[in-house]
């Protein structure tokens, strides 16, 4: 492999990938086997590290190679594990592993558009393997001080989504800058950084004990989650789920395992935390601001999410629409569904926003709107409420666990309806065409 080009030199070839149209090689098919099955390996692989489930990975690979290859595609896709094949070609099995994942949206965007350029057949595999190379070594757009800025941002506008009261806003402030830094300095120490949830919520639990006056044991959780969104586990469970309901059942299984035990581990950060804090006062954290904070979380979410995520130059706008598409839908939902259900009609607005909103010219792709629209329907910050509920107070609660399974389950099935609605508006303005 060659060395790594300059950071302009990168994104120079990173742009010219957005700017390509997928027009298809004459000689698509007259490449090595060689070349097809390294450019299918790693194109699945940083698929996988952005945060794609692996069903869709799956799928998209199968879509990639007939437009190479007239030979059969075998392989196996796992959260962390990708086996490629080429049927009937001797010595031609990758097999790549990585435990590697971003949280980059540009790179996400990027990733996505070389993708669909290879479904169309539209670039060489020797192409595709360069600008995948340079992609997954992109660092992100904003530095350290701006990143931790936008964590602040986002710990904010999830609190005015979650818990809106005066007494909590000054603490999702502080909250969110703490955890930022924390993340930031644990980022290059992948043992360390492995501990994060526990040490996060300890630290975030003891801290919100003192700053936020007579929090009670019931508000303490709605207090922590907003600081803790980038360690919950939400999107994980999620994508477990739908893992799960695709048929994926080796990798769903992991998912949900691995989701449950960064919850447990989040959980036994604030029981640790309450143990040396304190149980705080039985008193009410104060009531809301009002309805009018749901308008102002939306922009001040993609704000956070823009700057910590380092998404794609001029998606601002577009992380606005697709933020607001998804939390609207979640509280129309609540209207006439149960609270743990209320994700459904969210990602069943947002799919098909998210998949019509990426043709437009200048919108980044459906996995950068999607991504960021399933952190805002919060099935994390959901379960993170409802397991550290029952640490802060000491009492079980079996609601709370199934609420936490409805909500992660609801928002998978509404990302299938979403898409299958999606797909059937499609078929249906062909026909009337």
């Amino acid at each position: 492999m060659t060395a790594l080009p300059r950071r302009g030199r990168a994104l120079a070839l990173v742009r010219k990938t957005l700017k390509d149209k997928p027009v298809p090689l004459a000689d698509a098919k007259s490449f090595p086997d060689a070349e097809v099955v390294t450019m299918l390996r790693m194109l699945g692989i940083a698929m996988l590290e952005v945060g794609q489930p692996t069903n869709l990975v799956l799928a998209k690979l199968h879509d990639i190679a007939p437009q190479y290859t007239d030979k059969e595609l075998r392989a196996v896709v796992l959260p962390t594990v990708l086996i490629i094949q080429i049927d009937g070609v001797t010595g031609q099995l990758e097999v790549e592993e990585s435990t590697r994942n971003t949280a980059q949206l540009d790179q996400a965007g990027h990733i996505d558009a070389i993708a669909d350029m290879a479904v169309a057949g539209a670039i060489a595999p020797t192409d595709a393997i360069a600008r995948i190379y340079q992609i997954r070594c992109l660092k992100p757009r904003f530095g350290a001080l701006v990143t931790v800025m936008g964590h602040t941002i986002l710990t904010l506008g999830f609190g005015l989504a979650l818990a809106p009261t005066s007494s909590a806003l000054p603490a999702y402030l502080v909250l969110g800058l703490i955890v930022g830094v924390l993340m930031l300095a644990t980022n290059p120490m992948p043992t360390l950084a492995a501990t994060m949830p526990a040490v996060a919520a300890f630290v975030v639990t003891v801290i919100s004990t003192f700053i936020v006056a007579n929090v009670p044991s019931e508000g303490l959780a709605r207090v922590l989650a907003p600081a803790l969104i980038a360690v919950l586990p939400g999107m994980t469970l999620t994508i477990g789920a739908l893992e799960l309901t695709s048929t994926q059942l080796m990798a769903g299984s992991t998912r949900i395992v691995y989701g449950m035990a960064q919850l447990m581990l989040l959980a036994l950060g604030v029981v640790i935390g309450v143990k040396v804090a304190g149980p705080p006062e039985p008193s009410p954290l104060g009531p809301p601001l009002g309805s009018w904070t749901i308008a102002l979380a939306v922009p001040v979410i993609a704000v956070g999410f823009y700057l910590y995520k380092s998404a794609p130059r001029g998606s601002l706008i577009w992380l606005v629409l697709a933020i607001g598409v998804a939390m609207l839908g979640q509280r129309l939902g609540g209207l006439f569904l149960a609270p743990a259900m209320t994700g459904f009609i969210g990602a069943v607005a947002v799919v098909p926003f998210a998949l019509f909103a990426a043709r437009f010219k200048g919108a980044p792709s459906a996995i950068v709107l999607l991504l960021a629209a399933f952190w805002c329907l919060v099935p994390g910050a959901l379960s993170f409420v409802n397991v550290s509920e029952v640490a802060a107070t000491g009492h079980a609660n079996l609601t709370a666990l199934l609420d936490t399974c409805m909500a992660i389950f609801s928002i998978a099935l509404g990302l299938l309806v979403g898409a299958s609605l999606h797909r059937g508006m499609r078929y249906a303005l062909t026909v009337t065409r």
